[in-house]
């Protein structure tokens, strides 16, 4: 049986939610005969959280996510008629989002997910071997997806947890993928948040990594700390998804050759730029071993036209810099790096970007223009 990762660490927690909401909550989880003591309840959950549903973990770590003036404004905005309108009127944010969870689902996963894409600025992508028409994976594949992942986790000392849930938003499939980290040993906390001594706690923090899958295109995006969690999330999707287990290739998406054979045309602005400059790049030198050349400055190719004596044909280009001033304002750089990797400053930028990248040729196969928010 898994259990949940995440150790309550606030021992007055539950007053942060009206009693008459967490009530349901906590019935909804099969937990309504110990709704008279939420203050033992609570402590309880503190001191075994492996005696109650893990299901009730991932709702309040959702509802929490969402508690914050953001998601109060996001979800009255977004309200789901006149009833919800006037249940919500002068609740504190944090009883909005629990009642969005309750009574508003479809809202609620709605608000969250946009939120969740617009905080993605890292991913990884990898292409498929082929398009092939899928629609949101049910309970049984989802099932098979936490049991292959937590096998994975639990070689790597980071427990066999793993929860995933998955949504549909704006064309592309999307799966936000709880597991367990490394444990960790801290103080014990009486009620009042006082450290007791002699006293320790060990528990495990829990990591939210995701994941987004575009049928039209073919392509998985992976948001993760590091490259084996990453290669086990493309072996695990192309395996349980696809049938095989190297479906997702990790093949180059990115190219810098229209840097190094036409630089000028490279750099040419596209719609929604106003201009576009190299401000960083590295490259690493072939048969020099650890050798790497790092350039830095307001506009690389000038100042190597400048100083002479290198080149960016004198190794291996792996990552750049673009400085992209932006129609309607600001200058922010988007970093690329091979094979396919692109980190943006602002969520907003990814449509135009990603519009540049293909007309200049950065980019090899075809690639979503989903909008990010």
């Amino acid at each position: 049986m898994r259990t949940p990762t995440q150790r309550i660490d606030d021992p007055l927690g539950y007053r942060l939610w009206s009693p008459a909401l967490l009530s349901r909550l906590l019935d909804r989880h099969g937990l309504a005969a110990e709704t008279t003591d939420l203050p033992g309840l609570w402590r309880n959950i503190a001191a075994r959280p492996s005696d109650y549903p893990v299901t009730l973990f991932d709702a309040l770590y959702q509802v929490r996510e969402l508690s914050d003036e953001g998601g109060h404004e996001e979800l009255i905005e977004g309200m789901g008629g006149p009833l919800f309108a006037c249940d919500a009127a002068g609740l504190p944010p944090r009883d909005v989002a629990l009642l969005a969870y309750l009574d508003h689902q479809e809202l609620f996963t709605r608000v969250r997910g946009r939120r969740a894409i617009a905080a993605t600025r890292r991913f990884r992508e990898f292409r498929g071997r082929q398009l092939r028409p899928m629609e949101l994976p049910g309970p049984e594949v989802i099932a098979r997806l936490e049991e292959q992942l937590g096998v994975r986790f639990q070689r790597r000392n980071r427990s066999r947890h793993c929860r995933i849930h998955p949504y549909a938003l704006d064309g592309l499939l999307h799966f936000d993928i709880h597991h367990g980290r490394p444990r960790l040993r801290d103080a014990a906390l009486d009620e009042r948040g006082r450290e007791i001594q002699p006293g320790e706690v060990e528990y495990r923090p829990e990591q939210v990594d995701r994941a987004s899958y575009d049928p039209a295109t073919g392509l998985l995006r992976v948001t993760a700390r590091d490259m084996r969690t990453i290669a086990a999330y493309c072996e695990v999707f192309g395996l349980e998804l696809f049938g095989a287990r190297s479906w997702f290739s990790d093949a180059t998406v990115l190219t810098f050759e229209p840097l190094l054979d036409d630089p000028a045309g490279a750099l040419r602005p596209t719609r929604g730029i106003k201009d576009v400059r190299l401000v960083s790049a590295q490259i690493t030198c072939e048969g020099r071993i650890g050798m790497e050349l790092v350039f830095r400055s307001k506009d690389v190719f000038a100042a190597i036209a400048e100083h002479g004596g290198v080149s960016l044909r004198d190794g291996r280009l792996t990552w750049v810099g673009l400085g992209v001033t932006y129609a309607h304002g600001g200058v922010r750089v988007t970093r690329l790096g091979l094979p396919n990797q692109v980190t943006y400053n602002n969520h907003r930028d990814e449509p135009v970007i990603r519009r540049f990248l293909e007309e200049r040729g950065f980019l090899r196969g075809p690639l979503s223009f989903q909008m990010a928010s």
